[in-house]
C-alpha cells in the first residue's frame, strides 16, 4: 500500500492502515510516488492527497499505465468536495474518503475497492453523475 501524502493531517490514515495490519509505504510528492511505483510495479493501492508538492491526485492516477499492472487509487481529503469525488471517479480514481479516519470506513473503502474490481467495476471507465 502506498500512502502519498505529506500533509500531518494524513498521520490518522497512515495509523488507521497499520492498525489493519496493512504493510504500508508513505511517500511525500509525486516523484517518490512515481520512483517507487516503476521501480517496484504490482497491483498497488495508493492513497493520495488531492494536491503534492509537485502535482496532484490525478498525476498519481496517471502514473498506474506506466507500471504496466493494475494501480487502484483513494483520492484522501480533508473536506467534503463533491465535485472532486465526481471529477474522481470520472477520471479513473477508486474512490475518496474524507477525515476524520475512522477504522471501519478505511476498511469499507478498501473492501470495496477490490470488491468493485472483481465485479467489473473498474476506476477506468466507471462514471459518477452530478
Amino acid at each position: 500500500m502506498l500512502l502519498a501524502a505529506p500533509s500531518p493531517y494524513i498521520e490518522q490514515l497512515d495509523l488507521v492502515l497499520k492498525q489493519l495490519k496493512l504493510a504500508v509505504l508513505r511517500v511525500y510528492s509525486l516523484a517518490e510516488a512515481e520512483r517507487f511505483l516503476t521501480s517496484c510495479p504490482r497491483g498497488w493501492l495508493i492513497f493520495t492527497e488531492a494536491v503534492l508538492p509537485d502535482g496532484d491526485w490525478s498525476n498519481v492516477l496517471n502514473l498506474a499505465p506506466a507500471t504496466g499492472d493494475r494501480v487502484r487509487v483513494i483520492l484522501v481529503s480533508r473536506l467534503v468536495d463533491h465535485k472532486l469525488y465526481i471529477d474522481a471517479l470520472n477520471r479513473g480514481a477508486s474512490d475518496l474518503i474524507v477525515a476524520p479516519f475512522f477504522t471501519q470506513d478505511v476498511a469499507h473503502v478498501i473492501h470495496s475497492t477490490y470488491l468493485n474490481e472483481a465485479m467489473g467495476f473498474h476506476g477506468q471507465g466507471r462514471h459518477a453523475i452530478a
